[in-house]
């Protein structure tokens, strides 16, 4: 199987194939393993000079890295992230509104006759010699909120919902085992 060094591949077997490593984090020799070290040395870690790890793709989806115009993700070669699970919070709801109807009952009502917004005028024709005083209610410009007394709604007591454990956060998967060309093809740089 022709195959550059340090290529990655998918394989639908139960093994790893000859000259091939699988891409599950192992830390390897650099002596053993020198054309590989070459190419990908400690970028997935390891100690330098003496060993280096194989990248761990166990349970990982693989992203281009580079430049992204459309957002700020711009990952670098070997940068990893996200995460398998996510406890969602309050700052991560939209805003919403939850309706809240009360108990039907029947209230007594007390209000206070209005001053200051009386209008008086010619409300009738019909009597040449003289107008007829009316009084009536016009709309107040800037009505005041009312604060009502607690006691006169039914006491309410809300129960929340949900216990704040983090939901599992993998996309639809198909398992296959990634794996590394230990020997093949030396690639050479542009």
């Amino acid at each position: 199987m022709d195959a550059f060094v340090g290529e990655l591949r998918l394989f639908p077997y139960q093994f790893v194939p000859l000259n091939w490593a699988l891409c599950d984090g192992t830390l390897v020799p650099v002596q053993a393993n020198q054309s590989l070290y070459a190419v990908i040395g400690n970028l997935y870690g390891g100690t330098p000079g003496f060993n280096f790890a194989l990248p761990d793709l166990r349970a990982r989806a693989l992203v281009c890295a580079g430049d992204d115009p459309v957002d700020d993700f711009d990952p670098m070669v070997a940068q990893h992230g996200g995460a398998n699970a996510v406890a969602l919070t309050t700052a991560h709801m939209p805003p919403h509104i939850h309706n809240y109807q009360g108990a039907q009952s029947t209230l007594a009502v007390r209000v206070q006759e209005p001053t200051g917004n009386l209008q008086t005028g010619i409300y009738f024709k019909g009597n040449p010699s003289g107008t007829v005083a009316a009084f009536g209610y016009t709309q107040d410009p800037a009505p005041s909120p009312v604060q009502l007394n607690p006691a006169t709604l039914t006491p309410f007591v809300g129960s929340g919902s949900g216990t704040g454990n983090p939901h599992e956060n993998r996309q639809p998967f198909l398992a296959m085992r990634w794996c590394i060309c230990t020997e093949g093809y030396f690639p050479t740089p542009p």
